[in-house]
């Protein structure tokens, strides 16, 4: 299997400021070969028209990040999910959305409670960015059929 040279998780910014644990877990993620990359609700729709999904994290901590995840997630994101522009991995200590459901079914958000260990969040984040790698890469179509040896 080979992964593409440029390997980016697009972390949501929900501030203008980047919080204090985004480059430690930038360090954590460089170390699984991931490059996390900070962005806004305007640069993601500028990413959707790449074509390729892109795989967004988004961490809320207090009530004032929520209210701008949520206002984000009603005017652009939710229809973005739903149509396979973006893929979420929502770690939050809030609830998860209730009709997510049928995209975690999908493999389209993955949900995350706080507290979490910053190692778990880059462990959790890499595995699900490798996957998704891993099912783009994947032969649509199904294995050649061989006969079995004729021995005399």
């Amino acid at each position: 299997m080979s992964l593409p040279e440029e390997r980016f998780l697009f972390y949501l910014k929900l501030r203008p400021e980047l919080p204090q644990f985004f480059f430690p877990l930038a360090r954590l993620l460089s170390g699984f070969g991931v490059d996390l990359v900070p962005v806004n609700f305007e640069d993601l729709k500028n990413l959707s028209s790449y074509g390729k999904a892109s795989l967004i994290l988004s961490i809320c901590q207090d009530l004032t990040a929520y209210r701008s995840f949520l206002i984000g997630r009603k005017y652009y994101l939710d229809q973005a999910l739903l149509n396979g522009k973006h893929k979420l991995i929502d770690v939050t200590s809030f609830s998860p959305v209730v009709h997510m459901v049928a995209l975690q079914r999908k493999n389209r958000y993955f949900y995350h409670k706080l507290p979490i260990t910053m190692d778990d969040l880059a462990r959790e984040a890499a595995i699900v960015y490798y996957n998704e790698h891993k099912q783009s890469e994947q032969w649509p179509g199904g294995k050649r059929t061989t006969l079995p040896l004729l021995t005399e």
